[in-house]
């Protein structure tokens, strides 16, 4: 699809010893690039696992933000930088947080590492996003209206995502039909992850991603698991039992 296929470019274009580049014209990248680059490219590649559940993207998305944290952090104000030390002869380095037509990269910076954090139970990148928006209280007390998507990443860390973590083969219809189901709610917080447990690399993807450890089918029936912080309920493998467990279950 459109998306995969953008991913895989920039992923193969326009990363240099996994440093992002701001830009591509005729075969060519250059530019060092901003927090917003890598801000907005995490979050975009979590919903391209989440479309296709391959785990590289995944760990695209981690490996950026480490370097995201390495080169935009600001260890004596929490918060992110706009540019980084490549970036020469600026008179000062900002910290944009105020959502506009396009939200900053603070906003995306926290949204993103939230996500990661659920996805793969990583402590720091939990803790960086909290602190990024403990830092903004007031401006978004103050002035809700110009932190719109910082108050959604707010939304996301007060009331923790519902964490879906599927099982079976992804081509299996009882697979495909979970997915439509859930695909077909509303469910703003959530983080979703898949397993085919009789495949190779099940072991290692579990290591990976804490939220598919120990999930099976159930008497052969691909199976959808919804937990809260890594406590689930009861699997199901019906579109409708999904739905009502997607209800029932209250952050």
């Amino acid at each position: 699809c459109a998306a995969t296929r953008a991913a895989d470019f920039i992923l193969d274009e326009m990363i240099d010893n996994g440093t992002l580049l701001h830009s591509y014209r005729g075969g060519v990248s250059k530019l060092p690039a901003y927090l917003d680059d890598y801000a907005f490219l995490i979050v975009a590649l979590i919903d391209v696992y989440e479309t296709t559940f391959d785990v590289r993207y995944v760990d695209a998305a981690d490996a950026l933000a480490k370097t995201m944290i390495e080169k935009f952090w600001d260890e004596r104000h929490p918060g992110f930088y706009f540019t980084g030390e490549e970036h020469d002869n600026l008179i000062v380095r900002t910290r944009p947080s105020f959502d506009g037509a396009i939200p900053s990269g603070n906003s995306m910076a926290a949204y993103g590492l939230l996500r990661l954090a659920k996805l793969l139970d990583n402590a720091d990148h939990y803790d960086r996003a909290r602190s990024v928006l403990e830092a903004h209280h007031a401006h978004m007390s103050q002035i809700p209206r110009g932190h719109l998507s910082m108050l959604v990443a707010t939304d996301f860390l007060l009331y923790p995502p519902k964490e879906i973590a599927l099982a079976g083969p992804i081509d299996d219809e009882g697979t495909k039909m979970l997915l439509q189901t859930l695909h077909g709610a509303f469910v703003p917080n959530k983080v979703v992850a898949h397993i085919n447990p009789s495949s190779p690399g099940a072991a290692e993807l579990e290591v990976k991603l804490p939220l598919l450890a120990m999930k099976t089918m159930v008497d052969g029936k691909p199976a959808a698991y919804v937990c809260v912080n890594f406590a689930c309920k009861a699997p199901v493998t019906s579109g409708s039992d999904l739905l009502k467990e997607l209800e029932a279950v209250q952050p």
